[in-house]
């Protein structure tokens, strides 16, 4: 058996050919460089009659992972019961508040707080749209949270900006 998810840095030519592994029964891998995942299916596609469970999803093009890899919410993106539109959403909804955080870091104009408090507030009251619907449970709550979190640890110790505060303003303003 063989089970890989988000796996990154290979590509075609270091699949192995099916000769190699005779006795490979269960082939699964999730979330695998897109020329990867063609090789595998069309390498192993003859073993589905001797027997073998192939399971190959989520193939990412070059140009989805460069926009996604350190990206918190990718494992949004296929998630059943996440709407493709709304994975979209949150991870644009990331770049654009981590991004727009960066700016306010790198220029600290006298009311980097209040910036960063309005980000904190964009960045809730975009997924408390995404939301109308309900598909933010628990697992998704927390993941926006983290989020959150990996954003606000750009923020210098010592500075102007109260990391708590800004998780208050979070807590205050979520609906999910």
């Amino acid at each position: 058996m063989f089970t890989a998810v988000d796996l990154f840095g290979f590509g075609a030519d270091d699949i192995p050919h099916p000769d190699r592994l005779p006795k490979l029964h269960r082939l699964w891998m999730s979330s695998l460089p897109e020329e990867a995942a063609k090789a595998v299916k069309k390498l192993y596609k003859k073993r589905k009659e001797d027997g073998l469970d192939p399971w190959i999803e989520k193939a990412r093009k070059p140009e989805w992972l460069a926009q996604n890899f350190d990206n918190p919410f990718r494992d949004w993106d296929g998630a059943e019961h996440i709407p493709k539109s709304h994975a979209k959403k949150a991870a644009e909804l990331y770049r654009k508040t981590r991004a727009g955080v960066v700016k306010l870091l790198g220029n600290p104009p006298e009311n980097t707080g209040e910036g960063l408090a309005e980000a904190v507030k964009a960045y809730t009251g975009g997924f408390n749209k995404m939301d109308k619907k309900h598909f933010i449970d628990t697992v998704e709550r927390e993941d926006i949270a983290e989020a959150l979190e990996t954003i606000l640890d750009l923020i210098p110790d010592g500075s102007c900006a109260d990391k708590e505060k800004l998780f208050e303003i979070f807590d205050k303003n979520r609906n999910f």
